[in-house]
């Protein structure tokens, strides 16, 4: 298949804005809050809160991918059955699809993080 060069351009441009504004804003955030940080337990929620944020950020929305992009902006048909990846992985928003498992997967991974990572305790010193 080849590159529909709007669609790589918008694509291009999407990554570039998550890029710069939002993943880089917020991990500068966290990483000026570790500066002013007073404790270790609070450099863990912190380490915590950065972990959360990379994996809520992975580019995994639909003005991150090449077909979603190009069913926007009319190249391919408007309906999710007939999109060139559909035909490989099912359609993303189907439960099972290749797309969901590694959403899904994502989002496990998370909560994770969210519920393992630190639960409160207090380090000696």
């Amino acid at each position: 298949m080849k590159i529909d060069e709007e669609v790589r351009k918008e694509l291009i441009h999407n990554l570039e804005y998550w890029w710069k504004e939002e993943f880089n804003v917020i991990i500068k955030n966290l990483i000026d809050q570790l500066k002013k940080a007073k404790t270790v337990e609070e450099i863990i929620q912190i380490e915590q809160k950065l972990l959360v944020h990379f994996i809520d950020l992975i580019p995994l929305r639909g003005y991150h991918n090449y077909f979603c992009i190009a069913q926007e902006l009319g190249k391919i048909p408007d309906n999710c059955n007939d999109c060139p990846y559909a035909k490989v992985h099912k359609p993303c928003t189907i439960k099972g699809s290749d797309f969901d498992k590694i959403f899904t997967t994502s989002r496990k991974l998370l909560r994770n993080i969210e519920r393992l990572y630190y639960k409160g305790e207090k380090y000696d010193e």
